[in-house]
């Protein structure tokens, strides 16, 4: 039996749970319904992204200030002080910036440094 679902990550993963669940009877079932025309899903085929690629972060946005009060990181949603905070430990990527551009962007100050 030809294997309709091998370009198809989707699909495959479902598959799988199919078979798990239902054995070859299963697989079967799966294969007709899909490569019929008038039961093709249609989710199948195509499965868009949850958000822009091209979309810059947060963290992008905010111009890097040498001068700046605070510093961010990628992932955070908060701003730190320039002298140290104990979240920063794990940080490999920050980079100062100005109090005015991070609130701008919607982040606010840590807790624990300000």
């Amino acid at each position: 039996m030809k294997n309709v679902f091998k370009n198809n990550s989707l699909a495959s993963c479902l598959l799988g749970i199919i078979i798990g669940a239902c054995g070859h009877a299963g697989y079967t079932a799966a294969v007709d319904a899909y490569s019929s025309s008038a039961t093709r899903i249609s989710a199948f085929a195509s499965v868009s992204p949850l958000s822009d690629p091209n979309e810059q972060s947060t963290f992008d946005k905010i111009p890097e200030d040498e001068d700046g009060d605070c510093i961010i990181t990628p992932s955070g949603q908060k701003y730190h002080n320039i002298y140290g905070c104990m979240y920063l430990s794990k940080s490999k990527r920050m980079k100062r910036a100005a109090i005015e551009n991070a609130e701008a962007a919607g982040l606010e100050p840590c807790s624990k440094c300000w």
